[in-house]
């Protein structure tokens, strides 16, 4: 993971903005860029995070499906077996549509 720090500091003399991140000195132009990267790791980071999170979902709903497929017998609290397995499909469902989203509508920008 990468931590970026951006800081201002004006000298007054000339009106300079000087930025400072992970110990580089930076003018207001180049600041401007650092700014704009750091909000595309941030938003890379939490796209990648939901995107995790959704695929750890959907691997266990598939897990569960195919158990209850397997094995229905074994899964005794379970009575109607058929809607167990509907409600696992939604959940599955639920979690797939997010990742479609995600790649659909929230493409990576270039920097």
């Amino acid at each position: 993971m990468v931590s970026l720090r951006v800081e201002c500091a004006c000298n007054s003399a000339d009106r300079v903005s000087v930025y400072e991140t992970e110990g580089q000195m930076f003018e207001s132009s180049q600041a401007h860029q650092v700014e704009i990267y750091r909000r595309k790791i941030m938003r890379d980071i939490l796209l990648t995070a939901v995107k995790a999170h959704a695929s750890g979902h959907i691997q266990k709903h598939k897990a569960n499906i195919e158990v209850y497929l397997q094995n229905a017998v074994g899964v005794g609290e379970h009575a109607d077996i058929i809607d167990t397995l509907e409600k696992e499909l939604d959940e599955l469902a639920r979690y797939s549509d997010q990742v479609d989203m995600i790649d659909k509508y929230f493409k990576e920008i270039k920097v």
